[in-house]
């Protein structure tokens, strides 16, 4: 109390600062209340109480009651009184107070240029002591959003924007994570209700504070943010939202699941244990450090785990919802963002396994893939989608069939003119290769399209590596159908010439052992193909006969057919 009287006196612009944002922000709450003890401040001397219920400034006090901070010359001495006003607000359960030192700091951060500023703020009073501060006024928030007119409700959304442009900053990223603030976003996820505009705020502070922090998004993942993050997704979905809220969400989504898991088997034992400390801290007001130390201690093993999610892990996201509530995101309604962060999540959900692909199928996502490449506006959202439907089409036979059905190979083909992206052209040739996998109706369809020839142009023009590989490999899925071996001696043989000069190592961009497997199919059972390469100028009969006994890890003659290139 002395310590926040003595802040308000030896500042007269900070009071009226404080006193002109209080009038603000609750003046319609008053007019319609007779709670005087919203206004009354326990800490503030008489005088200054009075001046506070006065209705009537000059237009000079009120601009001098409104006016901000300048975050290039506010002191240090400043930045450390708002930091201990916080928690002294805490301890007293002073909202206003609280809000308004809040208010001014998020002000004071919310330049995106503003890294020594961020870093003053995170360090006032010691190194990382204003990010312990910020994120235990958390504390008095989230236990009691669901009150009736908790008021604490009007400072949360203000102690996440502090903390979001704080988390800017990648290197107070660690400090925010060590500080427990991922668990208490973990946690306010499942408060009821919370409304739109907290969760917004709850959705931006953890999308920064994990942003390409590999640590974090593992506690995250091992904290169960997923599942609720599925949940959240589904019932915005169901309610056919359209709105920043879905958006952000997405995106919290995709981040969180884009970096390693640590899912080890240091989890897999420990977890009972941790859900029932998470279930006994959320019970009591008052943590007390020992519980989030040991909380915090659990969490700060170094287990190593693998890249992807546990399947366990990814059906359980689709039975919450999840995977509809992302097919729902590819709608173009929702803007370029929430469109690449909905086809990413698919992607490295279903890339992997056949079943989750099938789902894909009963959701409706071939064809609203096809849409939003149709009506895609930027090379972002086109290489992005491109790359989504070729790890699905790789795993699942429906996949590749609902794809023809929609008519989406005639648009790979068109993609394929797509010379000045080299990006969307070698995802375009992926679509194509993996189109053709064990189905020769979809290689008949690619080759009435023209679709052979066209790879073996691209091919020819020798772009890059990756352009090159997967173009031989689209050769090699495409030539199971035997006409289209017999399409590359059409063109004066240019397909068996490519195909030659690839092996030889002559083209700019080779690669021989891709080369290798696509002469041996497209000699095979093709006697006249074989004629064609011996009368090929500088090929030797020892050429063609390395060529065909050639044993290649990329491919495997079967009983069945030929297996798929990966």
């Amino acid at each position: 109390s002395d310590e926040l009287g003595g802040y308000i006196k030896a500042s007269v612009e900070e009071a009226r600062l404080r006193l002109g944002l209080g009038t603000r922000v609750h003046e319609a709450e008053l007019a319609k209340s007779d709670d005087k003890h919203l206004w009354q401040d326990p800490l503030d001397p008489p005088a200054l109480l009075k001046i506070k219920e006065s209705r009537t400034r000059s237009s000079l006090e009120w601009e001098a009651a409104t006016a901000e901070l300048d975050a290039s010359r506010v002191s240090d001495a400043t930045i450390l009184k708002l930091i201990k006003s916080l928690e002294t607000a805490r301890l007293n359960d002073d909202n206003i107070v609280m809000e308004l030192s809040l208010r001014k700091l998020a002000k004071l951060t919310a330049d995106r240029d503003g890294v020594q500023i961020r870093r003053r703020v995170a360090d006032a009073g010691g190194e990382g002591a204003g990010v312990m501060k910020l994120v235990a006024s958390l504390e008095a928030t989230w236990w009691t959003l669901n009150k009736p007119r908790g008021a604490w409700k009007d400072t949360a959304p203000w102690a996440l924007k502090t903390l979001m442009h704080l988390a800017r900053s990648s290197d107070l990223r660690d400090d925010l994570r060590e500080s427990g603030l991922l668990h208490r976003l973990a946690m306010m996820l499942r408060i009821s209700q919370p409304g739109d505009f907290f969760l917004l705020n709850v959705m931006q502070c953890m999308i920064n504070s994990a942003s390409g922090n590999k640590a974090s998004v593992a506690e995250l993942q091992k904290l169960r943010v997923l599942p609720d993050l599925a949940r959240l997704l589904h019932e915005l979905a169901a309610a056919r939202a359209c709105g920043a809220l879905y958006s952000f969400t997405t995106l919290a989504f995709a981040t969180v699941l884009t970096a390693d898991a640590l899912l080890g088997a240091f989890w897999k034992c420990q977890e009972r244990a941790v859900l029932q400390l998470r279930m006994h801290l959320a019970g009591r007001r008052d943590h007390g450090t020992g519980y989030e130390k040991m909380l915090r201690g659990l969490y700060a093993r170094d287990s190593r785990g693998t890249a992807d999610l546990a399947y366990v892990d990814k059906e359980e996201l689709v039975a919450l919802g999840g995977l509809r509530a992302l097919v729902y995101g590819l709608n173009p309604a929702h803007g370029e963002g929430c469109n690449v962060d909905s086809a990413t999540s698919l992607a490295r959900l279903c890339s992997t396994n056949v079943r989750l692909c099938s789902f894909l199928c009963d959701y409706g996502a071939a064809p609203a893939m096809l849409e939003l490449l149709a009506k895609a506006s930027s090379p972002k959202v086109v290489h992005v989608t491109l790359s989504t439907l070729a790890a699905c089409l790789r795993r699942d036979a429906e996949f590749r069939d609902l794809i023809r059905q929609s008519r989406g190979i005639p648009m790979f083909l068109k993609l394929l003119d797509a010379e000045d992206d080299r990006a969307i052209l070698d995802a375009a040739l992926r679509c194509l290769s993996n189109s053709a996998i064990l189905s020769l109706a979809n290689q008949r369809v690619i080759r009435e399209e023209g679709g052979v020839k066209a790879v073996i142009k691209i091919v020819a023009r020798s772009y890059s590596m990756p352009v090159v590989k997967n173009g031989l490999a689209a050769l090699v899925h495409l030539m199971q159908d035997v006409e289209n071996r017999d399409i590359l001696r059409d063109d004066d043989c240019a397909g068996l010439r490519l195909l030659v000069q690839q092996i030889k190592g002559e083209a700019v961009h080779s690669d021989r052992d891709y080369a290798i497997v696509a002469m041996q199919v497209a000699l095979l059972d093709n006697p006249q193909n074989l004629i064609e390469v011996r009368k090929l100028p500088g090929v030797e009969q020892e050429f063609v006969a390395q060529a065909q006994s050639y044993t290649s890890t990329l491919f495997v003659e079967q009983a069945h057919g030929f297996s798929y290139l990966t």
